[in-house]
């Protein structure tokens, strides 16, 4: 690979004493020349001191040859030189030549030699330090303080005193000094009687600077603690510093920013004589967009409303965009101050009907406490206008309260939601019933060979995106069946060729290496190392692949989708591979893999006949007892690597162990929440596996990602395309990692791949694929939303084709609800967006969800009653004997005592 070409650098030849101290590294030397040269010529030497900084900076950097040269200077150079030429342009350069020289060092240092020589530029330099991008901050203060510089006015300059605390923590931790904030902005009248202080609630700050920043991870020094202590000692007027504060606030700078704001606000402890005089920009702060700047306008306006201090007129309307809010907090208080406010003013119509059209707003809220409190307030007298407009919310309003709101509307429940209740009523006998499934080997999930003319286009995408599985098989069986056409004609593929070296991911980088390999004509390494994950699989297989099987479809490539390989395309290409000569069992990796993507398989007497004619070679006789022609005992694995995969893709991969079984080990932390640990547990083959066998149910633990599966995401969405007649193998240490982060305490994008996995149309959740079904539920109670929404996906898609269980997930989310794995609330969110597609399976799961141990109950279980009251108001059949036991022992209050009457009466 080509090197970038060093910049040939000149070597600096000294004009006068200032070049010639520089050279020797002599600040003395230095000093005594600028006083004999004088201030009125310093500039004349301007560009000799900034030569010689640049060479000295260059050499400091390695961009000169390690050699000594005529004028004494020396790669790398000495530091008595570097700070002998930044010395000199700090003092005869000009400010930005100046504030660049002095940007690192000691402050007290630099200030004593601007001090001493008083350069031309000084009054200017401490406006250019605070524009640079690491802002010398301190230097300039004291510049200011000295009457050297003057003060800027920039942004930049109050984005540089925000910084100034991190320097004084960084100065008294390093210099052992007792310096501190407070003194030095008291220091600095200037900073208060100018009104520079006022300038920190209008400068809004960046993604590296601010006061949230500076104040979150410096809990000494804080600019928060500095203002209070001014305001409690006068130095600044209290009132002014309010006001500048809900300044800043109105701006609804982003949230983290604007915090700081809210907690001085807090900190200042407003009261409310404060509170009422800035009523109206309290009220006004309810339509700002920041949440919590919304629950703290929200807190305040409820005491000036509580108090007097705020007319009803001015604040029903304003509660209008609180109640569209996200937050059930915010939106319950709003409700629960709007009828106070129409209880104080009940005699008055125009405060009637704003509290009224405030309900109908709410009643968007799918939320049953949030919509009872809205038909509270519509309880009453209601203008024609509220009336209409409460007509088409019929369909918002949830199960349990349509008969309130049909009785307060005075109108009868629309004909269609009869008819629905009816239907679904109806259909509760036969919700366990088998659905049609999705045909695995349909025409429309065909993954075919590509032609040589589109194979460019095909290789290139999957080298730059290899997260389509069946597009990096398709570029990979390219480059095998069309190597010798591509060799011959190189040029097309110079440019993906030149790309190669640059690609790090690992799919992508195995495909660009075996193209590499192609275009040079190289062998390639057999594999010697045991494999024990997927990467090492994927890269062993190129290489196997190019050793012995050149120009022939790789018995491994699927057919279709999810890597299923239809077993009539793996006899014929056995077939050809007999035909060309190749030793089909020298392609151990290929032919493992091959024998486990066997899609599900019917022989009929034709395709027997096929097989029985192939050679007996050791994988013939594999695919033979994979496809079930052939019996055999146990005793058949030991024989060679083919014989575990075709044994398990025959009788399933727990047919030599045990199934795996789930426990809970709980931890205690002193620096976090205490947590469980899901831990599965595995029985080892009662056969050793034999030599070069894939160690998919047997791999090591050492791996970050701790499987066979693990990774980038891409490389989990192929590794799941290794055995898709058994992904719930594929799972065993999946389903434990995921467990560890349903906190969401580290981004772990690969593990979407799971729950896409779900949706295949092989892969059950039921009681007997426990790891799949496990998944599912952690899926649905997980903290990161584009994860859940792919399980809820994965819920309905598999309820509707009957590969979902509802019984078996049901009894899952009963364990790890009773082992405090996973939350109420959470789970109660995803299963209540499947149930507006399959109200009665989500139904009889969440029954199932609820016979768990009620003395393990989480705090949150609130959540899946509510849900349960909303499913079953329709519904006449009693509950399952085990949900009723588990209501009757449930302790709690408030909405689970009157959620467990409803479903006990």
């Amino acid at each position: 690979m080509a090197t970038k070409k060093k910049k040939s650098v000149v070597a600096f030849v000294p004009s006068s004493p200032i070049g010639e101290a520089v050279v020797a590294g002599d600040v003395d030397a230095l000093d005594r020349a600028l006083d004999t040269l004088g201030r009125g010529r310093w500039h004349t030497v301007r560009v000799e001191a900034n030569a010689a900084l640049a060479h000295v900076s260059q050499g400091e950097w390695g961009q000169l040859p390690g050699t000594t040269n005529s004028y004494g200077f020396i790669t790398p150079f000495s530091d008595a030189q570097r700070a002998t030429a930044k010395r000199a342009v700090a003092v005869v350069g000009t400010a930005l030549q100046a504030s660049a020289a002095l940007l690192h060092g000691d402050a007290d240092e630099h200030f004593a030699l601007l001090e001493r020589f008083r350069p031309a530029h000084l009054p200017e330099l401490a406006g250019v330090l605070v524009e640079e991008r690491w802002p010398h901050v301190d230097l300039a203060q004291r510049l200011i303080m000295a009457g050297l510089s003057t003060r800027p006015t920039s942004d930049a300059y109050i984005l540089g005193l925000i910084r100034w605390s991190e320097t004084i923590r960084h100065r008294r931790h390093h210099e052992k000094s007792d310096i501190d904030l407070y003194s030095l902005v008291v220091a600095d009248r200037g900073l208060i009687t100018d009104g520079v202080l006022l300038r920190l609630f209008e400068v809004e700050g960046t993604r590296e600077v601010s006061l949230g920043i500076q104040d979150k991870y410096g809990k000494t020094d804080s600019w928060s603690d500095v203002i209070v202590r001014l305001v409690n000692e006068g130095l600044v007027v209290r009132d002014v510093i309010i006001d500048a504060t809900l300044s800043a606030i109105e701006r609804d700078w982003p949230q983290f920013r604007g915090g700081w704001y809210l907690r001085l606000l807090t900190v200042l402890g407003i009261g409310d004589d404060e509170r009422a005089a800035r009523a109206d920009r309290f009220v006004g702060l309810l339509h700002s967009r920041i949440p919590p700047t919304v629950t703290m306008a929200l807190d305040a306006v409820v005491r000036l409303a509580d108090s007097g201090a705020v007319s009803a007129a001015a604040t029903l309307p304003a509660l209008t965009p609180v109640v569209a809010a996200r937050g059930k907090g915010q939106v319950k208080t709003a409700l629960k101050l709007a009828l106070r406010v129409l209880r104080k003013n009940a005699d008055d119509p125009e405060v009637r009907d704003a509290a009224q059209r405030l309900a109908v707003d709410a009643l968007v809220n799918d939320d049953a406490e949030l919509q009872g409190l809205a038909l509270d307030l519509l309880e009453g007298d209601r203008s024609a206008a509220v009336d209409d407009a409460l007509t088409p919310m019929v369909e918002l309003v949830v199960p349990r309260l349509r008969a309130r709101f049909a009785a307060i509307v005075a109108q009868t429940l629309p004909t269609t939601t009869t008819a629905k209740t009816a239907t679904t009523a109806a259909s509760t006998t036969a919700s366990t019933g088998k659905r049609t499934a999705t045909d695995p080997l349909a025409d429309d999930r065909r993954v075919d060979l590509v032609d040589f003319e589109d194979l460019i286009d095909v290789v290139a995408r999957a080298v730059e995106d290899d997260g389509d599985p069946a597009v990096v098989e398709q570029a990979l069986a390219g480059l095998i069946v069309h190597a010798r056409a591509i060799a011959a004609a190189p040029k097309p593929w110079a440019a993906l060729k030149k790309r190669a070296a640059k690609i790090h991911r690992t799919l992508s980088r195995a495909l660009a290496e075996l193209l590499v390999r192609i275009l040079e004509d190289a062998d390639a390494a057999a594999a010697t190392a045991p494999i024990v994950d997927s990467d090492a699989l994927f890269v062993a297989r190129t290489h196997e692949l190019r050793l012995h099987a050149r120009g022939l479809v790789p018995l491994a490539l699927p057919t279709h989708r999810d890597g299923l390989i239809a077993v009539r395309a793996l006899v014929d290409r056995v077939a050809a591979h007999v035909a060309a000569g190749v030793d089909v069992d020298k392609l151990v990796v290929e032919g493992q893999l091959a024998l486990l993507r066997l899609a599900p398989i019917t022989l009929d007497d034709a395709l027997r006949a096929q097989i029985g004619a192939l050679p007996a070679t050791d994988f013939v006789t594999a695919l033979r007892v994979a496809t079930g022609r052939d019996d055999v005992d146990e005793c058949f694995v030991a024989s060679s690597a083919f014989a575990l995969a075709a044994y398990h893709r025959r009788y399933g991969p727990w047919s030599l162990s045990a199934p795996p079984t789930l426990s809970f080990t709980p931890h205690e932390r002193t620096e976090a929440p205490d947590h469980v640990e899901l831990v599965v547990e595995r029985t080892p083959l009662r056969t050793a596996p034999p030599p070069h066998a894939l160690q998919i149910l047997e791999q090591p633990h050492e791996r970050f990602h701790r499987g066979f599966v693990g990774g980038e995401l891409a490389t989990v969405r192929w590794s799941l395309t290794i055995w898709p007649v058994a992904v719930d193998a594929l799972f065993l240490d999946a389903v434990a990692n995921v467990a560890s982060n349903l906190d969401w305490w580290g981004a772990a994008w690969y593990q979407r791949a799971y729950f896409e996995a779900l949706q295949q149309p092989l892969v059950t959740c039921t009681s007997t694929t426990l790891l799949t079904t496990t998944m599912l539920v952690l899926g649905l109670a997980g903290k990161e939303p584009g994860q859940t929404a792919v399980a809820v996906d994965a819920l309905i898609a598999g309820l509707s084709d009957g590969r979902v269980d509802n019984d078996a997930v049901g009894a899952v989310c009963a364990t790890l609800l009773d082992q405090g794995l996973v939350k109420g609330k959470r789970l109660a969110a995803s299963l209540k967006t499947a149930s507006d597609v399959d109200p009665v399976r989500v139904r009889l799961l969440v029954e199932r969800a609820l016979s768990g141990d009620p003395a393990r109950a989480p705090r949150d279980i609130a959540a899946l009653l509510s849900l349960l009251v909303h499913l079953r108001v329709d519904v006449t059949a009693p509950l399952p004997p085990t949900t009723s036991t588990y209501l009757e022992g449930l302790g709690g209050g408030g909405q689970v005592t009157k959620d467990r009457k409803i479903l006990l009466a």
